[in-house]
């Protein structure tokens, strides 16, 4: 009996399918000595092969996939589709909500079958062939300098390298073309923050969220609030006025100058190695021949 030929699909054109995936983990040993683990996020146009924001982050968690997908939906736009595996920070409500909220289809997968597609992978093999493969000649200093170190790698050698597959490089098949699913920058922050009920102090209006203490409007005291939190640990929350539905920020509560530690200077970030020559090249710097 005939059987039905099985083709792998590509997109028809860009932005049509995104692709996300996380590689890791990867131990490296910094300058310091101390021995840290680390993971690669990568958002891949399935037409262009394209690496359209990549991002090097301790652990795969929700506010790493979120910031990913930040950076790639506000610079290239939204993709009509998204394949992603069935890992747990991609299956998780929050990030499977965000993308409802943005319009995005996100592809269903079936669990422990990670492989289907193949394009994904066939960048996380390019990947240790040109980054991690060359970290044990690198010097690192810290996981912003693994980020310079590996955004040299992508611009550099793999949006330019010519793909088997498309007989052309990624770069110019993408053609720097943008998304027609264009979105503003407030909806993408806002489509993943999720919401949370907390009651303010009725004396001081102080509100702790995360481990950090906010202070709410002085007419807003005392009142059980909707507050939504952003993934980002860093970013403020926002609070719902409970009659007008508008939502107010926040400002930190003020700490006494004796309870800051002391901000460390921040460290001069090259390294000699075989990444940092790449990176120095793709941003125009150079270096004295006699540098040891």
């Amino acid at each position: 009996r005939l059987q039905k030929r099985r083709t792998r699909y590509v997109a028809r054109h860009p932005h049509d399918l995104w692709h996300l995936d996380a590689k890791g983990p990867v131990r490296v040993r910094l300058k310091s000595g101390q021995t840290i683990e680390f993971h690669v996020l990568t958002v891949l146009d399935d037409a262009s092969r394209a690496v359209l924001a990549v991002l090097v982050a301790p652990s795969p968690n929700l506010c790493a996939a979120v910031r990913v997908f930040r950076l790639a939906v506000k610079r290239w736009g939204l993709p009509s589709r998204f394949y992603l595996d069935r890992a747990s920070i991609f299956d998780s409500y929050d990030f499977r909500t965000g993308l409802a909220e943005l319009g995005v289809h996100r592809i269903k997968a079936k669990p422990r079958n990670p492989q289907p597609n193949g394009k994904i992978e066939a960048y996380h093999r390019v990947l240790v062939a040109w980054f991690t493969g060359r970290l044990r000649g690198q010097q690192v200093v810290d996981l912003e300098h693994l980020q310079q170190l590996l955004d040299g790698v992508i611009e550099v050698v793999y949006q330019d390298h010519r793909n088997r597959s498309l007989k052309a490089s990624p770069r110019s098949v993408l053609g720097n073309a943008v998304s027609t699913r264009q979105v503003s920058a407030a909806r993408v922050d806002g489509a993943f923050r999720k919401e949370r009920s907390l009651k303010a102090h009725p004396v001081t209006g102080e509100v702790v969220v995360d481990g950090i203490t906010y202070l709410v409007p002085e007419t807003l005291r005392g009142l059980r609030l909707t507050f939504l939190v952003d993934p980002e640990p860093l970013v403020a929350p926002l609070v719902v006025h409970p009659a007008s539905g508008e939502h107010l920020g926040l400002t930190r509560a003020a700490v006494a100058p004796t309870d800051l530690p002391a901000a460390p200077p921040p460290p001069t970030r090259w390294g000699r190695g075989p990444l940092q020559t790449l990176y120095d090249s793709w941003q125009g710097k150079t270096r004295p021949v006699a540098e040891p």
